[in-house]
């Protein structure tokens, strides 16, 4: 499909080959370029038939950084980026990609972009994401309701919110409504920040009335 396009780089050859042609190594640097945390990676031999990982962060002809030495956000962003992989390899409606918490050490920008990717695998695969994350859940709103301006009515996006109360696990559906606001907001559900926002948009009002007299 044409979104892949957007993260991938690749033309239309490499795109009817996208599952058995395009390298594995090939893909794994382009999510990792796309999401801004390195310039690619390298597998290196060592003695004994040890292997050594290696990423480039700045330029592609730069000393290349052991894996020990990067930041915790590119090494524990890797299984994530892998079950991408294999779940684009057979584009198919009945095939599922759970995923704990990706956005572990991400920056926020990273975990954006990262849920530009999931939401367009999840046209072809169900994702499901356990996440913490408003950066992933508010890019997804955001998406939902761009193509709901494109396309017209779309029911992509489900969201679900997880509780305890009193030893009893409740879950609720989150509601969105036409203009992609969640409506039922749930205590806890990034409602402080919500408050925040609301509040300096109020000051910013108030702000900008004492300075109009």
């Amino acid at each position: 499909n044409s979104e892949f396009t957007k993260y991938f780089s690749l033309n239309e050859e490499e795109l009817q080959h996208f599952g058995t042609s395009f390298t594995f190594n090939n893909r794994y640097n382009k999510i990792l370029k796309y999401l801004g945390l390195a310039q690619g990676f390298s597998v290196d031999e060592q003695a004994f038939g040890a292997k050594e990982i290696r990423y480039s962060m700045n330029k592609s002809n730069d000393p290349q950084i052991r894996e020990s030495a990067v930041g915790t956000g590119v090494t524990q962003v890797a299984p994530v980026i892998e079950a991408i992989i294999e779940a684009s390899k057979i584009i198919n409606h009945g095939s599922v990609l759970f995923l704990e918490e990706p956005e572990t050490n991400l920056h926020p920008s990273a975990q954006q972009k990262l849920a530009d990717i999931l939401y367009d695998v999840s046209q072809f695969v169900n994702v499901y994401i356990e996440t913490h994350s408003e950066y992933i859940i508010n890019r997804m709103r955001l998406r939902e309701l761009e193509d709901k301006v494109k396309d017209g009515d779309t029911e992509n996006l489900n969201i679900l919110f997880t509780e305890l109360n009193d030893g009893v696990t409740k879950i609720s559906n989150i509601k969105i409504d036409e203009f992609g606001a969640i409506i039922n907001w749930p205590k806890g559900f990034f409602d402080q920040t919500m408050e925040d926002a609301q509040k300096l948009l109020e000051l910013n009002l108030s702000l900008r009335d004492k300075n109009k007299k």
